[in-house]
């Protein structure tokens, strides 16, 4: 920005337009590019407030996603931890069912009686009911815990698409 008054040509003309005429310049022009020099500083300063405000809220943002990962992270741990143990319940369950087995055929051979048959047949159907019923009730448990979880990882990855 150039401002030009004039000193000297001021000095020796006879009025103002004269003043303006030769140097091209008026007071109010010069006002208006004092003004303007001052608008800028505070478009300037304006800017790096905004600038400032954008990186403290990208930094919330960040430390938000950051939150919601490691919450993420802990419902697939606890999912995992879950289908681990109940692996090992059905795991039991069947060498429980395999030990019933071998009792049953070892029964079988060593009794011919039919009375005694009789009793280890309504044993083994009592056994296997039983069986039945843990493995259902396991396999219901495993399917709450993963649906339970699933809905809490829907939920934390809708909350980071409203974050985001």
């Amino acid at each position: 920005m150039k401002i030009i008054i004039g000193v000297e040509k001021r000095e020796r003309a006879t009025n103002n337009r004269d003043i303006e005429k030769r140097d091209g310049w008026s007071r109010a022009t010069a006002v208006e590019n004092i003004n303007h020099i001052i608008d800028v500083g505070k478009i300037e300063r304006d800017r790096n407030r905004d600038c400032r405000k954008r990186e403290r809220d990208g930094l919330e943002v960040i430390i938000v996603l950051v939150v919601l990962v490691l919450v993420e992270v802990a419902a697939v741990v606890v999912l995992v931890i879950v289908v681990a143990a109940a692996a090992a319940v059905l795991v039991v369950v069947v060498l429980v069912i395999v030990v019933v087995a071998a009792v049953v055929a070892l029964a079988l051979l060593l009794l011919l009686l039919l009375l005694l048959l009789l009793v280890v047949v309504v044993v083994v159907v009592v056994v296997v009911v039983v069986v039945v019923v843990v493995v259902v009730v396991v396999v219901v448990v495993v399917v709450v815990v993963v649906v339970v979880v699933v809905v809490v990882m829907l939920l934390v990855v809708v909350v980071m698409i409203e974050v985001l």
